[in-house]
């Protein structure tokens, strides 16, 4: 039997601290684990979360001005280039000029960005996702490897985190990482993923399914400790979720007995945010 799992999405977010506990700021892939099939691509999304003893992503404190972002792999392993990355539009300058500065050499991509800066109203970024970048696979099935997140300075003296208000924040920043693993080649197609959220607490998740092949839905706060939403198969492509404030992440599990034992963990081109 072969074990599925698609990362389906989350919900609402809330701001807040932990008493007691210093906030710092991570910068990490959106997902912690990636799945590739044989010599395909893959997409990673790189997030910075502006309060990490905080469930979910946070943003920065009075908004992020500048950012830098290394991304390390090992050649033989995968590849990538310059078109493959696609930094967000607020933060896509170089200085004055459109377009974030990329360095690319052996095992890494590095990206410098900020935000406009010949409008006089312009306002810091207040979001999450920085930039997405697709990978080609080049290790054999069976295979997981590792993706380094680092600061992208030059020097131990470069300044590249700042705030709205011009203020460091490179002292306060930590890098993750995440694994691939890379499945034989497969025929069988994600689930469609749709999320409605109806206000003040439901969420209805709609997915397409397929004869053969059984449903399960999890729910999460964190994205580590999961719980089962129901028992048995639901194979009529739709549930209606009740939800309480706070962070909330979902992922469909999917089981087709024709199909070979295998692991796998998560597609992060089914990410989605309400």
């Amino acid at each position: 039997m072969k074990n599925l799992l698609y990362i389906l999405g989350c919900c609402s977010v809330v701001i807040g601290a932990i008493n007691g506990v210093s906030a710092g700021i991570a910068v990490r892939f959106e997902a912690p684990e990636y799945t590739v099939n044989g010599s395909g691509e893959f997409t990673v999304r790189v997030v910075i979360d502006g309060d990490d003893q905080v469930p979910g992503f946070q943003p920065i404190a009075n908004g992020l001005f500048h950012f830098g972002v290394k991304v390390s792999f090992t050649p033989a392993q995968v590849e990538t280039n310059r078109e493959s990355l696609e930094v967000v539009a607020t933060l896509d300058y170089s200085g004055l000029v459109p377009g974030a500065a990329v360095e690319i050499g052996d095992g890494f991509l590095s990206s410098k960005g900020n935000i406009i800066l010949s409008t006089p109203t312009s306002q810091p970024f207040l979001e999450n996702i920085l930039f997405a970048l697709t990978f080609a696979n080049r290790a054999p099935v069976g295979s997981q490897y590792e993706l380094q997140l680092s600061s992208a300075a030059s020097l131990p003296s470069e300044t590249l985190f700042l705030d709205g208000k011009g203020k460091p924040l490179d002292d306060t920043v930590t890098f993750g990482s995440g694994s691939v693993t890379v499945l034989p080649d497969d025929t069988f197609e994600p689930p469609l993923l749709d999320i409605r959220f109806f206000p003040p607490h439901s969420v209805e998740l709609l997915y397409s399914v397929e004869v053969g092949r059984d449903y399960f839905i999890e729910i999460s706060e964190d994205l580590v400790a999961w719980e089962n939403l129901f028992q048995v198969p639901r194979n009529d492509g739709s549930v209606l979720v009740e939800i309480t404030p706070g962070p909330k992440y979902f992922r469909l599990k999917t089981f087709g007995k024709q199909l070979p034992d295998s692991n796998s963990c998560c597609d992060p081109s089914l990410n989605a945010r309400l």
